[in-house]
């Protein structure tokens, strides 16, 4: 490991004498690991600072269930909450978060649902959403504000990063980046017009469902993140007044995808009924609006056939090889590309700058879950 950190110390250092945008070095040091004693795997999603618990989540045959473990790895509580019970949902679970210090909150495509932090059922609420949209076997931490003028109430994240929004659209002429919905009012709330990107115009009808929103926030600073899975920039919005303030370009070390416009399924590289296009992946917001970009690269076809024939799971979208970080702050690009920890997935930010990650080496098998912890260290 330490010569994995001394190698990002080097390409950080290069980063800086060769880029004349780049104005910090950027460093991962690896500050705690911890383990969870587990044959099934766990995606943990969110992280409450004040019990100092993780909150994880993992697709079963038979529904999702729901795990609180504390900084040790140990399981704290755990429980199935999808199914025909009255404290069970039985749709998809779009987001899974902490809300508060008391409250663990499941946001279905038409269900508020509350839980405490031992994962007994409080209530629901259910949401009037214009737009029902559908997440398929996977769930991240609900995205939400306070209004100014609503002391206490949230406002919530229509649907998480990834999904696929623009599916059924014509065109994207009318179209935003980024909903909300506020559950007092039963009013949607939409943000950052698609036509005011800059890729606007250079996508294809057929890759409408393959562009996606990417979406963090930082709600001390109530500013949001949004990209999309086929964007070249970031735009920074304060959500109070919902105004830009400022897009960030995205100077991907390898993006293949751009390599020629208009985007389309047929300049694409494809495998099969596989993409193996590079795509943006995941928007995590760290503290004093720093944020780290998480982007696949595109894997050649003679490279992914031979894993494919290996592993007929495999898919590079999966593979932290071919992740790549990228590090910004409000007003510019502050590295260039920056590899994954060793089998390092990206999963969430942590208070005190630090990033978790999971790690997950295919040629082992483990009956228990590693997690890493880094700090981000920025030398401006």
């Amino acid at each position: 490991m330490r010569k994995i950190l001394r190698l990002i110390a080097s390409i950080s250092f290069l980063q800086l004498m060769t880029s004349p945008f780049i104005q910090a070095q950027v460093k991962l040091e690896k500050v705690n690991e911890f383990r969870i004693a587990s044959f099934e795997t766990f995606d943990i999603v969110d992280y409450d600072p004040e019990k100092k618990n993780y909150l994880a989540y993992a697709p079963r045959v038979s529904g999702f269930e729901v795990v609180v473990i504390d900084e040790k790895g140990r399981v704290l509580s755990k429980k199935n909450l999808q199914g025909q019970g009255p404290e069970q949902f039985n749709s998809a679970l779009n987001f899974l978060g902490f809300s508060g210090s008391e409250n663990i909150l499941v946001i279905t495509p038409n269900e508020l649902i509350t839980y405490d932090n031992q994962l007994n059922y409080k209530g629901r609420k259910k949401l009037l959403v214009e737009d029902i949209f559908v997440t398929s076997r996977l769930t991240s931490a609900p995205i939400f504000y306070y209004p100014e003028d609503k002391q206490g109430k949230q406002v919530y994240a229509v649907a998480p990063s990834l999904t696929s929004v623009f599916m059924t659209v014509s065109s994207l002429e009318n179209q935003f980046l980024v909903k909300f919905f506020d559950p007092d009012s039963n009013k949607q709330i939409s943000f950052l017009p698609l036509k005011d990107r800059s890729i606007y115009g250079k996508l294809d009808k057929s890759v409408f469902p393959m562009y996606a929103p990417i979406v963090t926030i930082d709600r001390n600073k109530k500013t949001l993140y949004a990209t999309a899975t086929l964007d070249g920039e970031i735009s920074v919005m304060d959500i109070p007044s919902g105004k830009v303030i400022s897009t960030v370009k995205i100077n991907h070390g390898k993006f293949g995808s751009f390599n020629k416009f208009p985007v389309s399924d047929r300049s694409l590289s494809s495998y099969s009924q596989y993409t193996l296009a590079s795509m943006n992946q995941k928007l995590v917001s760290i503290e004093d609006g720093v944020f780290v970009l998480d982007y696949v690269r595109e894997i050649e076809k003679e490279v992914f056939e031979r894993n494919y024939q290996e592993d007929p799971k495999y898919h590079h979208f999966q593979d932290p090889k071919y992740h790549r970080m990228i590090f910004f702050d409000e007003k510019i690009q502050l590295s260039n590309d920056i590899p994954m920890p060793k089998n390092g997935k990206l999963m969430i930010s942590l208070p005190g700058n630090r990033l978790l990650f999971k790690i997950v080496d295919p040629e082992v098998e483990l009956d228990f879950i590693r997690y890493e912890v880094y700090k981000v260290v920025l030398n401006k």
